[in-house]
């Protein structure tokens, strides 16, 4: 079963790049039954799974950090 605080990271990701609901609840369930990791935003072709700390683009590092400052701290790169 999964929780709205289940995969944050996928979650903040498909509304950023507005995604809808169905496809963001979608990918949630995908994560948790392939048991991907915490931070998870998005599964790769081949099928790993990419990460927000992997997340190089300012744009987007930036965005996290205004509306997902938890997210962006467990990144590690909150301040940076």
């Amino acid at each position: 079963m999964t929780t709205t605080t289940t995969f944050p990271a996928i979650r903040a990701w498909g509304h950023m790049i507005m995604s809808h609901t169905a496809y963001i609840a979608g990918q949630v369930q995908r994560a948790t039954d392939e048991n991907a990791p915490h931070l998870a935003i998005y599964r790769r072709d081949n099928g790993e799974w990419a990460t927000l700390d992997e997340v190089t683009s300012p744009t987007t590092r930036d965005w996290f950090k205004r509306r997902h400052p938890e997210l962006a701290q467990e990144a590690g790169w909150a301040n940076g």
